[in-house]
């Protein structure tokens, strides 16, 4: 749980300059601003000074917060957002990195009948720190995805996916980091399907090979098995149960070690969400493995155990008051990456 201070800086007015291309509401009304955060369940929660936040942490480790903002009535060609950690004192404890980011999709598809179809996606993502604190890099990635669906009978469909994509990675040397440029290419195929088992339960499997190869500072080139494995149970009016597995291959910045292999299994078990009165848990357990040994020859693994419990209850038709309880622990098998979670809360989201 932390408590934070957040500060907004919106470029935009309540009217929209002749180079606006972006304007969001209306250029006649001042602009409508809220701060806030997304909570756990993806619901936009507002904030004002001094409220707890949910301290998330992600599958490669440490926390992130997920500072968001409402808002109307402004042009979006320039907008940003900047968020601060302050200690009780008013020190800043933490500076976050500040980046852009921008993202181009094309898809197209063609299904002949209802029983089989096929995708093609060409993609363009590219990340621009605007200020580092960190040894993340500027990503230029292309790639694309072909795909298919196949219904083999009315209660299994076959799945495949290949894909591929190049990366440029670079950044300046800072404190901690060395100036480096990386060229990534990834290849992957996929082969899986999904099994109807009985009436709002199924199965669904997706598996294959990756290939990553890194041009780097530390030159690599990791095959793996990667791929994913989900159980779904439950009926729109009552308790929900999925199982999950999944294997996959994530970039690193650990010493000589361009990517890492992570191994999840998640449990999650609810009852009806849209009931007044909802109670649910969530139980984690991954590895993150480091293929490279560091400076000293120890290899890095680290084992995470994550739990979180809740009770939830229905404040008319939008809002929804949430309590809830979160442990986790994670281990390494290198000093310095342990840690231990242990939060209490409560959030009010909005929404249908």
């Amino acid at each position: 749980m932390c408590a934070v201070g957040v500060a907004w800086l919106l470029m935009g007015c309540s009217e929209p300059e002749p180079t606006c291309a972006n304007f969001f509401g209306d250029p006649a009304q001042p602009i409508e601003m809220a701060i806030g955060h997304r909570a756990q369940g993806g619901s936009f929660v507002s904030l004002t000074e001094g409220d707890p936040i949910d301290l998330v942490r992600p599958i490669q480790g440490g926390h992130v917060l997920f500072i968001a903002a409402r808002a109307r009535n402004l042009c979006l060609d320039d907008v940003r957002l900047d968020a601060k950690v302050f200690d009780e004192g008013g020190g800043t404890t933490f500076q976050g990195d500040r980046f852009q980011a921008n993202n181009a999709r094309i898809e197209v598809g063609h299904a002949r009948d209802s029983s089989r179809a096929l995708g093609l996606s060409v993609y363009d993502h590219r990340v621009t720190f605007l200020e580092r604190v960190s040894g993340f890099f500027d990503v230029d990635e292309t790639g694309a995805d072909l795909s298919g669906e196949h219904e083999l009978g009315p209660t299994f469909r076959l799945d495949w996916e290949l894909a591929y994509s190049r990366s440029h990675l670079s950044r300046p040397e800072t404190p901690d980091f060395d100036a480096e440029d990386r060229t990534e290419i990834e290849e992957s195929w996929k082969l899986g399907g999904v099994w109807l088992l009985s009436q709002g339960s199924f199965l669904q499997i997706k598996a294959g090979w990756q290939n990553n190869k890194t041009r780097s500072l530390a030159p690599s080139t990791l095959r793996a098995l990667t791929g994913s494995l989900s159980y779904r149970r439950g009926v729109p009016a009552g308790a929900q149960l999925s199982v999950d597995l999944a294997r996959d291959i994530y970039p690193a910045i650990y010493e000589d070690n361009n990517v890492y292999v992570t191994n999840r299994l998640t449990v999650m078990l609810t009852n009806d969400p849209r009931a007044r009165l909802s109670l649910g848990g969530r139980a984690s357990y991954w590895t993150n493995e480091f293929p490279v040994p560091d400076s000293v020859g120890r290899v890095r693994e680290d084992r995470t155990l994550d739990a979180d419990a809740w009770v939830g209850y229905r404040l008319g038709r939008w809002a929804v008051g949430r309590l809830y309880v979160r442990k986790g622990h994670r281990s390494s098998a290198v000093p310095g990456f342990d840690y231990d979670v242990n939060t209490v809360g409560a959030t009010i989201g909005f929404g249908s």
